[in-house]
Order: structure tokens, then sequence, then C-alpha cells
């Protein structure tokens, strides 16, 4: 264990389209004693923190990117990057293990709205149909902005994951801005380049969420702004292979192992 490692015991591991962790820091290396005992959600991406990419925002191209170990019961992750979960950021209600569908599943898509500048009165049209669509609905209404079934004028359209990728570059309008989040089985999708350009169309990638806006998302759960409960649901270990097989092919409440 480096210096400025923890430990965290996993409560839940969240079986969406990347390692989603929650946990309690059961030890921690010299520089982050100050962690042990905490409760804690460990982002998907866990960058240095100070390459040029990670200075400019862009921390899923940061080089050092630490690799995510396979699920276990527990891992050892930088504590630089940890959000601590404890008052006056626990939500009342809450259990442990559901906090881990904020590492990607609703980090992703509030990071991708973020970067799109959503805010009151936009519009906003989700495509998908897994936990991050769901996430990214309860997302756009707290931030006042209005769902939308098809883009229009200066509308923001956000695909949650790949195979969503090619009905979202089709939603064109004038100032569209298209947001395409990464996944499982990520692929190549046939656009009307021409029709975007005329449209002065934006597209933004994002690839996971950005770890500095886990804070702000676990405070709309604080706030009762963004619910749990109706997007993720329970599983065992021995259940873990089939749930994520299933949620893959048909999206609905994140499954997470407990």
């Amino acid at each position: 264990m480096r210096p400025a490692d923890a430990i965290v015991e996993v409560a839940g591991a969240a079986l969406g389209h990347a390692s989603e962790v929650s946990g309690t820091v059961v030890d921690a290396g010299e520089a982050a004693r100050e962690w042990i005992g905490r409760r804690v959600v460990v982002p998907r991406l866990l960058p240095c923190g100070d390459c040029d990419h990670c200075r400019r925002g862009r921390v899923a191209a940061c080089p050092s990117l630490v690799a995510r170990a396979e699920p276990s019961p527990t891992q050892a992750v930088p504590a630089r990057w940890l959000t601590s979960v404890e008052p006056p950021l626990w939500p009342d209600g809450a259990e442990l293990w559901q906090l881990a569908a904020l590492a990607d599943a609703a980090l992703a898509p509030y990071t991708a709205l973020s970067r799109a500048g959503v805010g009151p009165s936009d519009r906003v049209l989700v495509v998908g149909h897994d936990a991050r669509a769901r996430f990214a609905a309860a997302i756009v209404a707290a931030k006042g902005a209005k769902l939308v079934d098809a883009a229009s004028d200066g509308a923001v359209v956000l695909a949650t994951q790949p195979r969503d990728w090619a009905r979202a570059l089709a939603a064109v309008a004038p100032g569209v801005t298209i947001a395409l989040l990464d996944g499982s089985g990520a692929q190549a999708s046939a656009a009307d380049w021409p029709r975007l350009v005329a449209a002065e169309a934006h597209v933004l990638g994002v690839v996971g969420g950005h770890p500095d806006l886990l804070p702000e998302l676990v405070a709309l759960v604080v706030r009762g702004q963004l619910g749990l409960d109706a997007h993720v649901r329970r599983v065992s270990v021995d259940e873990a292979d089939a749930a994520r097989a299933a949620y893959l092919a048909d999206g609905g409440p994140l499954p997470i192992a407990v």
C-alpha cells in the first residue's frame, strides 16, 4: 500500500458499465490515516490530478489513471479522490451499498449535463433506458431544466450508452448539443455529418464522470433532489454475473452486489 492509499471495505459494487464502489475505509497509508473509519464513494476514474490533461478537466485522458481491480471485498485506491459521505453528506434513510450507484451511473450523466451547461429552463432529451438514463432525468429536474421527447433549437441530447449513440446523433436541430456517454461495448455509430454541421451542432464525448463533481452529486441526494431507491436493486454476490448481463442487455434499475 502506498502512503496516500486507502483500503476500502466494499459495501456495494454496482454492476453497470464500470467499477462503481461504496464502502468504509478500514486501513490507510501514512499520509491518509485521517480517512480510516469514514464511509466513502469511490469514483470510477482515478486520475493523477497533476498532468496537463487533468488540469484541463480531461481526467479520462490522464496517462496515469489508476487501473481498477476486479470486484473484491476490499480495494486499495488513492485517498485523494474519495468522497466522504459522513454528515453533512450522509443522505438520511440511505444505505451505504446504494451509494455505489453515484460513482458512475449518476456521475457520468451529471458530468455530461454539467459540461453541456444545462441550467434552468433548458430542454434535454435523454436517449437510453438504463440507470444512467433514470438518473439523468432526475438530475435534469434538479437543475430546473425540462425533459423533452424530441430535440429542438438549442436542446441538449444525452445518449447514456453506446447502442443509443446513433439515435442521439440523428436527433438534429439548430444549435443542438449531443453528449455521448461511453460504456461496455462501445462501437462506431453512423452519423449524418453534413446535417450536423449545417445545424451547427456540438458533439461531446464523456468517458465517465469527473471525480471533482461527486460531492455536488451527493449533495443532491442529501437535499432530496435525487432519489436512489427507484434506480437501484440489491443482488447477492452469487447473482452478480447474471444480474450484470441482464442489466447491460435490458437496462432498468442498476444491480448492486452486496
